[in-house]
């Protein structure tokens, strides 16, 4: 089994999150996607978007992405996230959990079919709320599964 080197493992000081991987995007990626292990490039870690209606990118190792970067190229996924983008979490609650959407990559406030909990709602409104990602919490947060996040 590969080893993680420590060179490819970033503290991130001041932003809000521990730490994260230098891996290898598998694709187009772009700042706040989930995105989940599907392989390695070399020694690196190699990233896909994670997909709540495949089985095979729901479950497993997954993060965040921290900035745009196209197929092939070096990118930092780290752990957890407070995304600040324009989002409506009016029709939601504080601390209510946040899906990964059907639509790759993506996250949403209503459960999809295949419930894969990615984080929390941290602020509540109808174009400026706020959600943290921490898609590295779940280990199996599926249908029936009685795991928050």
């Amino acid at each position: 089994m590969p080893h993680v080197k420590p060179k490819y493992l970033h503290p991130q000081h001041g932003t809000g999150y521990h730490g994260a991987f230098l891996g290898v995007a598998a694709e187009p990626l772009s700042e706040n996607e989930i995105v989940i292990v599907t392989g390695l490039d070399g020694d690196r870690l190699k990233f896909s978007l994670a997909d709540s209606d495949a089985s095979n990118l729901r479950l497993g190792v997954m993060g965040v992405v921290d900035h745009d970067c196209a197929t092939g190229g070096v990118v930092r996924i780290v752990s957890h996230k407070v995304v600040t983008t324009s989002i409506d979490t009016s029709g939601s609650t504080l601390g209510a959990p946040v899906y990964l959407s059907q639509t790759p990559g993506a996250h949403v406030i209503s459960a999809p079919t295949h419930d894969v909990i990615v984080g929390n709602v941290i602020v509540l409104h109808a174009s400026t709320g706020k959600v943290v990602l921490a898609p590295g919490r779940c280990t199996g947060a599926v249908t029936s599964q009685a795991w928050t996040a």
